[in-house]
């Protein structure tokens, strides 16, 4: 979905998930994406993994942000819920130091309205696009309101584009 959103330029996934619970045996295999990913933890516990450690989590509403090419995987406990936000930022994007992992905690009646969000899914299967992206911004907004904001021209990033389908193919194969 394209938007004209302040921070936003593409809502790629909008998502609420319960995880059956991964051990280091069994974690998800490292990988990386050319977009950003935010999510929101609900409930359980987990420890995500970067090229520059771990540190774990398991209060309602901690938030773990991956910029682009950030490598990530993570363990969980079982009945671990939490709320995947997956978008291309827009001409105002936000500058951050190389691909470091920005943690915070969403609070208040934000994280009220995605934990109704889970219920409105449940309940209508499914959020309306935007419902979901005017969500996605607030949340976005929230994490990233102290850090500098770039006016530049939102220019493509040719490598980041070129790199999509790569990782897709290197995903694919088994």
């Amino acid at each position: 979905m394209q938007t004209t959103g302040r921070l936003i330029r593409d809502l790629l996934e909008f998502e609420i998930e319960e995880l059956p619970g991964w051990s280091v045996e069994t974690m998800p295999a490292w990988h990386l994406h050319p977009f950003w990913q935010m999510d929101v933890y609900l409930s359980g516990w987990t420890e995500v993994w970067t090229e520059r450690g771990r540190q774990a989590f398991e209060t309602t509403g901690d938030v773990v942000l991956f910029p682009p090419l950030t490598w990530h995987t993570y363990t969980c406990g079982s009945g671990h819920r939490r709320v995947t936000l997956k978008v291309t930022l827009g001409p105002r994007h936000v500058q951050t130091p190389g691909r470091e992992v920005l943690v915070s905690q969403l609070e208040g009646l934000l994280l009220e309205l995605l934990v109704n969000a889970e219920a409105w899914l449940a309940d209508r299967s499914g959020l309306r696009e935007l419902e979901a992206l005017a969500l996605a911004e607030m949340c976005l907004a929230r994490i990233l309101g102290g850090l500098p904001l770039s006016r530049a021209a939102a220019a493509p990033d040719a490598f980041v584009d070129r790199l999509a389908p790569l990782l897709e193919a290197i995903a694919e194969r088994p």
